[in-house]
């Protein structure tokens, strides 16, 4: 892994919650969905936390090793 990447992984394990929010946030992925004219119903998860919570997911070595 290259050290940029690295630092990111490690700064994001220490954050709490869904640390994709800064660096997407809900105002840009609903402009892109907007855009590509993506519908969906309202849920509980909806695609923005559902997107912020799969590329946390991804990061964390822990998780990623719990559902294999």
């Amino acid at each position: 892994m290259s050290k940029r990447v690295q630092i990111l992984k490690r700064e994001f394990s220490n954050s709490i919650g869904l640390p994709f929010t800064e660096l997407l946030p809900e105002a840009w992925i609903t402009e892109t969905m907007n855009e590509l004219k993506i519908k969906y119903r309202c849920r509980i998860f909806d695609p923005i936390v559902t997107l912020w919570a799969f590329l946390s997911q991804v990061l964390d070595a822990e998780i990623g090793r719990a559902h294999v």
